[in-house]
């Protein structure tokens, strides 16, 4: 290109891709046309200039990925729900899950790998179950078609991080909780958390001097586990999908081999998908500013159905029912969809709703919305809580207030007469109740410290007793959010304390 750099250095996407006769090459959009460099012209004398070699050489050759074929420009790519329909089936031809769902979800998920800088956030996939369930090989078939697939077995925090700045690499850690629990686990469990927003930013202190690392780490990620307890924050972040053996008689085909196997005929053949995948990523690259958003199938947009998947979530209809569950014709009780929940449906439902799987994607986050809700009421802070609702609901029944809904005179009343010590006494009777008691009883100590950690505050009274203090400003605001966490099926009964859902907001 001798004096050309600038068109290398202005394409808007780069990647390495193999021609049906093994060569490697370098597809470029640059300025809405797509140009192919093969090895083959790399190293012709006065063809590319030092700096366009290397730039050639670094995508080209040190990629970690499976690699799509060439395109053909001479077909569209597939329409979306056509490939998410082929996605499904790929999977199930390679891995077995318990709920039919899984395969919808995973597949709009795989779709998102190739388009996630269109959203906000980026779920995490974690696969979990015993050693022969088959994680290992869900995690094999995700390598072979999202976007840029790099499997790990193992790898620091830092390490991960800089593949995916330098490599924009989809990221799938295998039996990754192993990583967690050895001396570098604090690094790898925060760089996991910094992947699922688009404003992810990990840093690193420089052990030998001053300086600070800094690493965007907005990617897909997914993670498999056998068993063992994720941090929460990881839980919220992404949705868990449980793997259990192989029911007898199911055969499924060996991703081990599919390159051997693989027939670019084969409508779900592992490299025929990811090639139509990296076609629709090209194209809409390359024809983004056409216009014709909507309308031409080279192009993938999903703004569109973002903003509906906002309008499914925030509109609630006269009935009380919100609108997604109306529109998908689900149970009038379907719960409202937020927080956490909603971030990752603003990406999986969206891509959703142009798949035609919308439904199944919901049923996935709300399946994994009750999980969570297991796993939180796990944590101390939880049975703090619950210990304190107990007493209340208690408290509310032995006085036979007629009261169906809890009011503000009602909650003064009982909340003044409780201390934190019958709190601690409550939460020891429970852990014995479990069977997960220890030696020695929780000291009321831990547990007004929870107390303090949910915003439930106390005041000093007299002989030297702490008391609830509901009448704090903040008090009710906070009760009624570790309602809505760790016992929702209470909630009806409160909200006469607060106006217009205030609790909701956060």
């Amino acid at each position: 290109m001798g004096g050309g750099i600038i068109s290398i250095f202005s394409a808007e996407l780069m990647e390495p891709y193999i021609d049906v006769n093994g060569e490697v090459g370098v597809l470029a959009v640059i300025l809405g046309q797509v140009e192919y460099f093969p090895i083959r012209d790399w190293y012709t004398p006065g063809k590319f200039d030092k700096e366009e070699l290397a730039v050639l050489e670094s995508i080209g050759l040190d990629y970690r990925w499976p690699l799509p074929l060439k395109l053909n420009s001479s077909s569209l790519p597939p329409d979306l729900p056509d490939l998410h329909r082929r996605l499904c089936h790929y999977f199930q031809k390679y891995v077995w899950f318990g709920d039919e769902n899984a395969y919808d979800l995973i597949a709009n998920w795989i779709i998102s790998t190739y388009f996630r800088d269109q959203f906000r956030t980026s779920p995490i996939l974690i696969f979990d179950g015993v050693t022969i369930a088959g994680k290992s090989t869900a995690m094999a078939a995700l390598e072979q078609v999202v976007y840029r697939g790099e499997l790990m077995t193992s790898g620091s925090g830092p390490a991960i991080a800089r593949e995916i700045t330098d490599y924009n690499t989809t990221i799938l850690l295998d039996e990754a909780l192993d990583g967690l629990n050895s001396d570098r686990g604090a690094d790898i469990y925060t760089m996991i958390k910094s992947c699922f927003d688009r404003k992810g930013m990990w840093i690193r202190a420089d052990p030998k001097g001053r300086k600070n690392y800094k690493y965007k780490t907005y990617t897909s990620m997914a993670i498999s586990i056998k068993g063992d307890t994720l941090p929460t924050d990881v839980y919220n972040r992404g949705i868990r999908i449980n793997m259990t053996s192989v029911p007898e008689g199911t055969e499924l085909a060996d991703i081990m081999n599919c390159d051997e196997d693989d027939d670019v005929l084969d409508p779900i053949s592992p490299l025929r998908l990811r090639t139509e995948l990296y076609a629709l990523k090209t194209y809409t690259a390359a024809w983004k500013d056409s216009g014709s958003f909507g309308g031409d199938p080279r192009i993938v947009n999903f703004k569109a159905k973002a903003e509906e998947t906002r309008d499914h979530f925030t509109v609630r209809l006269d009935n009380g029912q919100w609108k997604y569950a109306f529109l998908l014709g689900m149970d009038g009780n379907a719960p409202q969809i937020r927080d956490r929940n909603r971030k990752i449906a603003s990406t999986l439902y969206s891509i959703g709703l142009a798949t035609n799987s919308e439904r199944e994607v919901i049923e996935m986050i709300i399946k994994q919305d009750e999980a969570n809700r297991e796993i939180a009421a796990d944590t101390p802070e939880a049975l703090t809580f619950s210990s304190l609702l107990e007493i209340v609901e208690e408290t509310w029944k032995q006085e036979g207030v007629l009261h169906k809904n809890m009011t503000m005179g009602l909650f003064y009343s009982i909340l003044d007469g409780i201390t934190t010590t019958q709190v601690a006494r409550r939460y020891n009777l429970i852990l014995t109740e479990q069977g997960n008691a220890t030696k020695d009883p929780v000291l009321t100590n831990k547990v007004t410290a929870n107390l303090n950690a949910l915003g439930l505050v106390y005041r000093r009274g007299t002989s030297n007793k702490s008391y609830m203090n509901p009448r704090d400003p903040a008090f009710v605001a906070n009760w009624m959010r570790c309602l809505s966490r760790y016992a929702p099926r209470h909630l009806a009964k409160y909200t006469a304390l607060v106006e217009d859902g205030q609790y909701l907001k956060r």
